[in-house]
């Protein structure tokens, strides 16, 4: 696990309630780490990530006009590591699997793209 993976397992862990949860590192890439923990996510996002542009991101996901349409963040605040870089927090879904690309729900994926 690289310290990035690790120092964004310690953030995810800090005052969660699924704290002891199993941890899996989805991603530990340079520019994006993901890990999960319990029914949550914590990605940081890449090193120079504007937190004022991010912001805007996370506000939009959370919009009550996005509901259905955008996942919104489990909370609209948003942490660093020790780096800098800028960590958010995800409800976890379920993933269609990389090699399985027709098991996509591409009907609903359709229905939400013209409700945006």
């Amino acid at each position: 696990m690289s310290q990035t993976a690790a120092q964004l397992v310690a953030a995810l862990r800090r005052g969660r309630r699924d704290a002891t949860a199993e941890v899996t590192v989805l991603a530990d890439r340079p520019d994006a780490t993901v890990v999960r923990c319990g029914q949550v996510v914590a990605k940081a996002h890449p090193p120079g990530t504007d937190p004022a542009e991010l912001a805007v991101r996370l506000g939009i996901a959370a919009h009550p006009r996005c509901a259905g349409i955008l996942l919104p963040p489990v909370d609209d605040g948003m942490t660093a590591l020790p780096d800098g870089r800028r960590v958010t927090l995800w409800p976890y879904g379920e993933p269609v699997a990389p090699d399985a690309p027709d098991a996509a729900p591409w009907v609903e994926a359709g229905k939400l793209l013209a409700r945006l």
